[in-house]
């Protein structure tokens, strides 16, 4: 874990002790954090399952684009269904829009990069969970 979380981990124990609070819980993208006073032992719980995947990565750097144009509907939404080959996304790079195409066919599982995000190559764009034998 980075310094900078474990820094805002502190800050935030240190205002739940401060406000006497008996618990405190925290969702960071796809982490769960969660504080409790005066217990030695985690609960049991179930773990959050995050959405598993084939991960496509961006092919570039760019600003990644769940949209042809402003206002227009997204390409896909987590759960449709998409083609091998069906253009899921877009990335600008260099003021040329780039077509970010579904390797295999299947379902969206998760889009990770939010829309108008600056993103890096190789970046997960988005999971796919791939078809099998259909849909």
């Amino acid at each position: 874990m980075n310094e900078r979380i474990l820094a805002r981990l502190r800050a935030l124990m240190e205002l739940a002790a401060q406000e006497n609070l008996q618990e405190l819980q925290l969702e960071v993208g796809d982490s769960r954090f969660v504080l409790r006073r005066g217990q030695a032992q985690p609960p049991a719980a179930a773990p959050v399952q995050a959405p598993q995947g084939l991960p496509l990565r961006s092919p570039l750097a760019g600003i990644f684009y769940r949209t042809p144009e402003t206002g227009a509907q997204p390409l896909v939404r987590e759960g449709d269904w998409v083609e091998q080959g069906q253009t899921v996304a877009l990335v600008e790079a260099m003021k040329v829009f780039n077509e970010i195409a579904a390797p295999v066919a299947g379902r969206v599982a998760a889009v990770k990069a939010a829309d108008g995000q600056l993103v890096a190559e190789g970046e997960v764009l988005m999971l796919l969970a791939p078809a099998a034998g259909g849909r």
